[in-house]
């Protein structure tokens, strides 16, 4: 089990939906004993160990990747080479289906 697959069983499995926030904001202490069992038991569960602190990391490059993902205006760009001024520009853009 690698990283990602435990920040997804904790989000999915989790009854309280602040333990990410939680883990992401440093807060282990305001975890339950429940919260805190889980948590240990998917660390161990991988193959090579994973600390609280790479959980927090991996969370927190989520939640980024997810916000630049939110702001995306376009699926995709056309873009095309000026040869004068030595640069890409838009040619055309493909709007983005509702998310």
């Amino acid at each position: 089990m690698q990283v990602y697959e435990v920040i997804q069983k904790l989000a999915k499995g989790g009854k309280n939906n602040d333990l990410l926030n939680k883990l992401l904001h440093k807060n282990i202490v305001a975890l339950s004993s429940e919260e805190q069992n889980v948590i240990a038991l998917l660390r161990k569960d991988t193959s090579y160990g994973v600390s609280v602190e790479d959980l927090q990391y991996q969370i927190d490059k989520i939640k980024l990747t997810y916000a630049y993902y939110s702001k995306v205006e376009y699926d995709g760009v056309l873009s095309s080479w000026d040869r004068r001024k030595a640069r890409f520009f838009i040619k055309e853009k493909y709007e983005a289906k509702q998310k």
